[in-house]
């Protein structure tokens, strides 16, 4: 999937405005019709579908989650792949 890191960090500012997206303490993390409803929001700001933008974002932060993962690696330690 090929996006702008402009693309990439508008769709970024967008889901901050909606903790319970990504926030596992939020009260409101675990309403469904909530998460759905902010996807439709973030997919219509965007201009591009609601899925679309949900399935970036969770490729931007599984992304993300990997690279600061192998940052935290101890030196001389291995990685597999």
């Amino acid at each position: 999937m090929s996006m702008s890191i402009c693309f990439d960090e508008v769709l970024i500012s967008e889901v901050q405005k909606y903790p319970h997206l990504y926030d596992l303490s939020d009260a409101n993390h675990k309403n469904r019709l909530m998460r759905e409803n902010a996807w439709q929001q973030i997919g219509f700001a965007m201009e591009r579908n609601a899925d679309n933008c949900k399935e970036r974002f969770k490729y931007l932060r599984d992304k993300y989650r990997k690279e600061k993962n192998l940052m935290n690696l101890p030196s001389g330690s291995q990685q597999q792949i």
